[in-house]
């Protein structure tokens, strides 16, 4: 009988496992090649990413800077904002109130113009039936002089009082107007 393990059966079982081992170290090389190549890749993808995330960081950074100095610019806007709104509303107000002083000093001025001229027209009434009334004493105290002597003294007489009366009516219109005015202002 034969050996087990003849020359023949050995070397064909080493034969085999160099082929193997060949095949091993062909797989193991290509395995490893693409590897490196995605390790390359990768290696080189995250050099990109870590530039991206340092200018995406530097970027942030001067947002966030440039956020902080237009929240205080904001904040700035809306106090200066609060301030003219509440100048602008005291404004309103007092120009509201000096609109209604003004109605009421136009309303009063009107009164008062419609008193006076009520006073003036009531004063001119009054002067038409003074002059008539000395018109009509002027011709009889004319048609007495021509009767007597003595009535001329009388009539005299009369038409002072008629002009003292006179001088009073027209210091009771003045004194009337006088109230009228202090009462209007």
């Amino acid at each position: 009988m034969q050996p087990l393990c003849s020359a023949n059966c050995l070397s064909m079982v080493l034969l085999i496992v160099c082929v193997t081992l060949a095949l091993n170290v062909y797989n193991m090389r290509h395995a490893n090649k693409s590897m490196a190549e995605q390790y390359t890749s990768s290696n080189s993808e995250y050099v990109d990413a870590k530039t991206t995330l340092t200018k995406c960081e530097h970027d942030l950074k001067s947002q966030e800077t440039v956020l902080g100095e237009v929240k205080v610019a904001v904040d700035a806007a809306k106090k200066t904002n609060s301030d003219l709104q509440k100048n602008l509303d005291t404004c309103q107000s007092e120009l509201e109130k000096s609109k209604a002083e003004k109605e009421k000093a136009e309303q009063e001025k009107a009164e008062k113009d419609k008193a006076d001229k009520l006073e003036k027209e009531k004063a001119q009434a009054e002067d038409k039936k003074d002059e008539k009334a000395e018109d009509k004493k002027e011709e009889k105290a004319g048609d007495k002089k021509e009767e007597k002597a003595e009535d001329k003294q009388g009539e005299k007489a009369d038409e002072k009082k008629e002009e003292k009366a006179e001088d009073k009516k027209e210091e009771k219109a003045k004194d009337k107007k006088e109230e009228s005015v202090t009462k209007a202002a």
